[in-house]
């Protein structure tokens, strides 16, 4: 899986606004990373990024709490265990996504969910593939529920004017970042203008995060892993397996509430959802340095030859040995493309 998000964070938290405790609406107050490594607006984002994270402001005791009840931060796209020891970027990427079948017997993922440390990873799409013959194709999934972003008009508590973020200079920021990295093409101000006022709902998806202490006492690592569950029927003949979308309010609450709701009940707002549309797109996006809107232009899928031989073998259902080959062969191919952009 990789995923989408080319919006401004000013445009993001209004995505992400909230009923507070107070019975009014309030906006996530955006907190950038004190290393360097912030969030850049992208068509295309694998592994080993860092993206916008939503989490409770109780994980910011001291700072943010009496400011707001959550918080959005850019996190590092592959969860890096508290214990991990010298680079991160030398670890095998293989805790991008997180089984929740299994995420309460792996201590890699067990140790930070008992600790409370339940996340949102918030996009507004990801892209998965279908494998045909030697072909793969890449789809564009995105929300169809109805948009979160609210009007100006709206009564929204606003965040702390001290710490909420200038959207003109992480513009300016994110222009140069991106322009300054080899092989990626760059955001015209038109296109980055189109997806800003898309107003778009955010996909919401259920993660564990973990923090990292560095033994030289520098900034620590925040880092997370994307909660996967069997896919749905919307995506069955797609891929077998889905992130754990958070479909409304409460379901949100419940998972980022660490604090009052025990992990034994929040887990139940982890399942399958039906709260997505799709279309087939480019291979263009299929390498990670592709960064236009190319990457999410539909295109118009060619129809098989033989309608009923496509029937038959889309519908046999796979066995347990060939979903884990997939499972492998795409921890593979992230791990190369990550790789490929060092």
């Amino acid at each position: 899986m990789q995923t989408r998000i080319a919006l401004d964070p000013d445009t993001i938290c209004d995505a992400c606004t909230y009923k507070g405790k107070d019975g009014k609406r309030q906006r996530p107050i955006w907190k950038d990373s004190k290393t360097g490594n912030q969030y850049r607006p992208s068509y295309n984002i694998s592994p080993g990024h860092h993206t916008p994270v939503m989490l409770s402001s109780k994980h910011c005791a001291s700072e943010l709490e009496p400011l707001t009840e959550r918080v959005i931060q850019p996190m590092y796209w592959g969860l890096v265990p508290s214990w991990h020891k010298g680079d991160p970027k030398k670890m095998a990427y293989g805790t991008n996504n997180c089984k929740s079948e299994t995420m309460l017997e792996k201590r890699t993922f067990k140790t930070p969910l008992e600790k409370g440390r339940r996340c949102v990873v918030l996009a507004d799409g990801f892209y998965e593939w279908k494998k045909e013959g030697g072909v793969k194709q890449p789809y564009f999934f995105t929300s169809s529920l109805e948009s979160s972003i609210k009007s100006e008009s709206e009564d929204i508590k606003p965040g702390n004017d001290l710490l909420k973020f200038d959207p003109k200079e992480q513009e300016r920021k994110s222009k140069q970042e991106i322009k300054s990295e080899p092989g990626q093409d760059e955001m015209t101000d038109r296109e980055e203008k189109e997806s800003i006022e898309e107003k778009k709902p955010l996909l919401m998806m259920a993660g564990v995060f973990d923090i990292c202490y560095k033994s030289d006492g520098s900034e620590p690592l925040y880092s997370y892993s994307v909660l996967t569950v069997p896919a749905s029927s919307i995506m069955t003949n797609i891929h077998h397996r889905m992130p754990a979308i958070l479909s409304n309010e409460e379901e949100v609450e419940k998972w980022l509430n660490f604090d009052e709701v025990a992990l034994k009940e929040a887990v139940d707002v982890i399942k399958s959802q039906e709260c997505l549309k799709f279309s087939p797109v480019s291979t263009f996006v299929n390498n990670s340095q592709n960064n236009s809107p190319e990457c999410i232009k539909p295109i118009v899928e060619s129809k098989p030859k033989n309608l009923l031989t496509n029937w038959l073998s889309g519908s046999k259902k796979k066995t347990k040995e060939e979903l884990k080959e997939e499972d492998e062969e795409e921890e593979e191919i992230v791990s190369k493309k990550v790789k490929l952009e060092k």
